[in-house]
């Protein structure tokens, strides 16, 4: 069994929170431009974008308060 890709573990999340397209892509500081192609694969995420789900996905499991207070409203 293979590890999530980077867009599943991002719609996961953004799944799990009930984000929709503008809160995901703004939770990674991202526009909505981007977001759609890290989805349909023709871009990929930089290092910093990585590093950041990684971040987000760690104070999910550690404070989940916390994310709550970073997801736009």
């Amino acid at each position: 069994m293979s590890e999530p890709s980077f867009i599943e573990t991002l719609m996961g999340l953004a799944a799990r929170h009930s984000l929709d397209k503008v809160q995901t892509a703004s939770l990674m500081g991202v526009s909505v431009f981007t977001l759609r192609h890290w989805r349909a694969g023709t871009r990929h995420p930089t290092a910093s974008a990585v590093q950041l789900l990684e971040v987000l996905c760690l104070v999910e499991i550690l404070a989940p308060d916390l994310l709550a207070a970073l997801v736009p409203e």
